[in-house]
């Protein structure tokens, strides 16, 4: 059996549409790289096909994150496979995929005050709003979205989170307290695709002035290339998440408080999810007794 014949016994455990979204991102790389090197991925695929298949996606100039996902997408629908008694070369868990760190901003407590008090169109207004939530409770988009009056306890936010299913509470941050007021202590859940939100999510950073441009390097097609943008255009729905952990520590909250509320298990996790930059960490340690 190939592994686009199996792709429907994998892909109808899932509900989530981002995560449908995925698979079938993946399905159409996978039959592109098959297109182009004559290959056809059957379940027993060994890790020499494998690589026939990612250097293909290589070549079409994709990035080493773009790629590495799709090796974790076919080792995933491999052991499904074998789940499901068909024969897999158990060698290709060997294979590994290459990472490099993404480009992802984080937002300064300025930057949010600046986006919080931005004067924007009616369309922008709840996106924004629900954005700037996101920044003052570290939740993930799929509850930020969400959060309302059942959610307040007392001076916190009590909620459920939808992809751990795990209990935080958080204070409540003035920012989210104004907020609130504004809806009547209710705010409208926001509605729409993601990618609809990260669109007017770029439209809102432009109107509030982020406009510094960034400069950045990724890896595409295995060759390092520069690259520049405006910080406007970097800012998705999970930069709230990041912009809030960051700014806590940057605060000196102590990390084992943050990690309570962003869920993250590990400190080693956490430090790799922050955005601090090296001028930054510089200023910070100017101050250290260390230097002094």
């Amino acid at each position: 059996m190939t592994l686009l014949e199996h792709l429907p016994v994998i892909v109808q455990q899932y509900t989530n549409p981002r995560t449908l979204k995925s698979w079938g991102t993946f399905a159409g790389m996978l039959k592109r790289a098959e297109a182009a090197t004559g290959t056809v991925a059957y379940t027993d695929i060994n890790t020499e096909g494998l690589q026939i298949l990612v250097n293909a996606l290589f070549a079409e100039g994709l990035a080493v994150n773009t790629v590495g996902l799709f090796i974790s997408k076919m080792k995933a629908l491999i052991q499904s496979a074998a789940r499901h008694g068909h024969r897999i070369n158990t060698t290709i868990h060997l294979f590994q995929a290459d990472k490099e760190e993404s480009h992802a901003i984080y937002l300064t407590q300025d930057e949010i005050k600046l986006i919080a008090g931005a004067l924007l169109p009616s369309r922008l207004q709840l996106a924004r709003d629900r954005f700037i939530l996101g920044c003052v409770t570290g939740l993930r988009h799929s509850d930020y979205i969400r959060l309302g009056r059942e959610h307040v306890a007392g001076d916190c936010f009590s909620i459920l989170t939808e992809k751990r299913k795990q209990r935080v509470v958080i204070p409540i941050h003035k920012l989210a307290a104004k907020i609130f007021r504004k809806y009547n202590g209710n705010p409208p859940p926001l509605k729409g695709d993601l990618i609809e939100f990260n669109g007017k999510l770029s439209d809102i950073g432009r109107l509030a002035g982020l406009t510094q441009i960034e400069h950045y390097e990724r890896s595409i097609n295995k060759q390092v290339v520069k690259m520049s943008s405006p910080r406007y255009r970097l800012i998705t729905s999970h930069t709230a998440r990041r912009s809030f952990a960051t700014n806590a520590y940057l605060s000196k909250i102590e990390t084992a408080r943050i990690m309570l509320i962003t869920g993250h298990k590990t400190e080693e996790s956490f430090f790799k999810y922050i955005r601090i930059n090296k001028a930054e960490n510089a200023a910070e340690l100017s101050n250290h007794p260390f230097f002094n």
